[in-house]
């Protein structure tokens, strides 16, 4: 086949096409060390026209865990820049973006105020916070109008609260790592949350979500406390438990829509 693109049969196709081959062939922009979209804009000026002017090529990102990015003497100068490139060519497009869920560090900080900068056109956002990220990542209370999705690794202790998402009208599935009441949330909207090594006990989760109706406890530690207290759900649908430990019973809930009951290992 002849090297040169333009006479390759792939770009005789409509652009839309194209472009939706481009995003097939990997849906997410790791940062720093991944190709994808670069690779494909530097294939020949066609390409790299249609790669430009489709933000949905480099509107989600994936932050790839390195010691080299996120250690105490890491210097992200260079790296800004780039993240900076991709959110621009991202344009007003919904984002989607994960960070590593690990202890924050100043240069973490540094990172999670660019992508708050765009913050009215986050769709998802995979954070960690601690007391130290708490203030950047409130820096975006009021201004989630499009996030659907979250996932939280908070490291805050009790009496400690994250407000970003307090105020996320579109906010109906979320999954928490660490403790609940460490982030404020629109309760009454969530529908489906994953909660992970916690250590409040199912009851206490549950009565935070009362219009939930999924819920995945992945955490074998839970264990219901047996002090007589009822919980009616009337939403849940479908709860996912990771092992059904002594003292687990359904005898102080009320269920009424609950269809399925999935134990995992």
């Amino acid at each position: 086949m002849d090297s040169d693109p333009q006479l390759c049969h792939i770009s005789s196709l409509p652009v839309e096409l194209l472009a939706e081959i481009m995003r097939m062939s990997s849906d997410v922009v790791i940062l720093p060390f991944g190709r994808f979209p670069w690779n494909v804009a530097s294939v020949s000026r066609h390409w790299r026209s249609i790669a430009l002017s489709h933000p949905q090529l480099w509107n989600a990102i994936f932050i790839q865990p390195s010691p080299n990015l996120f250690s105490l003497n890491a210097d992200i100068t260079r790296f800004i820049p780039v993240l900076e490139l991709v959110l621009k060519r991202a344009g007003e497009s919904r984002l989607t973006f994960t960070m590593p869920e690990q202890l924050p560090t100043p240069q973490y900080g540094e990172i999670l105020a660019v992508f708050c900068i765009r913050a009215e056109f986050w769709l998802y956002a995979c954070v960690s916070v601690d007391r130290h990220i708490v203030h950047v990542l409130d820096r975006v209370r009021g201004r989630l109008n499009s996030l659907e999705d979250a996932s939280i690794t908070s490291f805050l202790t009790k009496g400690m609260q994250c407000k970003a998402l307090k105020e996320a009208p579109r906010l109906t599935s979320l999954s928490i790592f660490g403790l609940p009441e460490t982030i404020q949330l629109p309760k009454d909207q969530i529908l489906r949350v994953e909660l992970m090594a916690t250590s409040n006990h199912p009851y206490d989760l549950l009565r935070l979500f009362p219009r939930v109706q999924r819920i995945d406890i992945k955490d074998s530690s839970f264990c219901l406390p047996l002090d007589g207290s009822h919980i009616t759900l009337p939403s849940l649908q479908f709860l996912a438990l990771s092992s059904l430990d002594l003292g687990f019973t359904f005898s102080n809930l009320t269920l009424p829509a609950l269809n399925t009951v999935k134990l995992m290992e």
